[in-house]
């Protein structure tokens, strides 16, 4: 079962979203502040759309994302996309995505996005689940750390 979460939630998703990635194979090293300041990032802006995957009413999954208006559509892009260690690779991944699509839709969302990296797992997940790589796209970065 899917839900939009809320700020009553911002703890529990808070507490799933650090147990996945300050573990393998991304090892994360969040400060209080930092994971404070990107909660807020995520979840409390005017077009945030964070949704909980849930088993049992536990909470074992998150989408946080943005929605944003296009010239041709209205997408949805997806920041961080997990499910907790303790249920991966028990199909919960492929159930989360269907029904956020199914709930994507409802709302208007004709086409989301993500970025993950090559080498780890997730990135083989997701091309099994349809999505596919934009060849004509590429994420650019530049360090202003001295």
């Amino acid at each position: 079962m899917i839900k939009k979460l809320t700020q009553r939630d911002k703890t529990t998703a808070k507490q799933l979203f650090l147990k996945v990635f300050t573990d393998a194979p991304w090892h994360n090293k969040w400060d209080k502040k930092q994971i404070d300041l990107y909660m807020i990032d995520l979840m409390d802006n005017p077009n945030s759309l964070s949704i909980g995957y849930y088993k049992n009413d536990s909470l074992i999954g998150l989408s946080f994302g943005y929605i944003y208006h296009w010239w041709q559509s209205t997408d949805y892009l997806v920041k961080e996309l997990c499910i907790d260690q303790d249920h991966q690779n028990q199909g919960h991944g492929k159930i989360f995505l269907k029904e956020l699509e199914s709930y994507l839709k409802t709302i208007g969302i004709t086409a989301y996005y993500l970025n993950t990296e090559r080498d780890v797992d997730a990135y083989h997940f997701y091309l099994k689940q349809g999505f596919t790589e934009l060849k004509g796209n590429v994420m650019l970065a530049k360090s202003l750390k001295e």
